[in-house]
């Protein structure tokens, strides 16, 4: 019975310094300012962990429905994560964690189409550089995205959702880019690294004085 049990919930915490918008992104990765870009950042570790972060279903999507109402789409595959072989996509392959927030700035959307998952830090972090998140409705992403306001989330494995969802932004960038700060006032409200440390001492501290009550 859990109602007899003491329940704290405590978000991940990120540090907004880091993970903050930097406007010159393009600009240093090399691409055009007015090109539509979207970001796709999954560890690569063989084709379960692939399949597992939905890179097969970003690539029915992007061939199906993105590709086709945007031919010069750029698709930042960034770690690894596989997608199957599509002109648009550019594998960037693994780079330093100080770069990370380059690429995600660099992006109009992030997309996180998992099958399985927690609650990324990828979907957070792209929030706090003010990057829109279209993402899976699974495990504990419907606690960092508010769907139709920092974001979109769409059935786990519906290619057609996933299409449409990124069509809609892709199509509307001030939509896109409302979204965007949305996710960053988010991000400085519930997961910021001081207040996730902050919650943790005060909950250890009110339980060394239970102990000694």
């Amino acid at each position: 019975d859990l109602k007899r049990l003491r329940v704290e919930r405590i978000h991940n915490g990120i540090d907004l310094g880091v993970f903050r918008r930097d406007p010159g992104a393009r600009a240093t990765l090399g691409l055009p300012e007015k090109a539509r870009v979207l970001s796709f950042i999954a560890h690569h570790s063989g084709w379960t962990v692939d399949e597992r972060k939905g890179g097969p279903v970003l690539a029915r999507a992007l061939a199906e429905v993105v590709i086709p109402r945007f031919p010069d789409l750029i698709v930042l595959a960034v770690g690894g994560g596989m997608i199957p072989n599509l002109p648009q996509v550019r594998p960037i392959g693994f780079i330093k964690p100080a770069e990370i927030a380059r690429y995600y700035s660099a992006a109009d959307v992030f997309v996180a189409p998992s099958l399985a998952d927690n609650l990324p830090y990828t979907v957070l972090e792209a929030m706090a550089c003010e990057v829109p998140v279209v993402a899976s409705r699974i495990g504990g992403i419907p606690e960092e995205i508010v769907d139709h306001v920092t974001g979109r989330l769409f059935a786990p494995g519906s290619w057609q959702e996933l299409g449409a969802a990124l069509v809609e932004l892709l199509e509307n960038p001030e939509k896109a880019a409302a979204m965007g700060r949305a996710g960053r006032k988010r991000t400085e409200e519930h997961f910021e690294m001081s207040q996730f440390v902050r919650c943790y001492e005060e909950l250890f501290a009110s339980l060394a004085l239970t102990a000694r009550a």
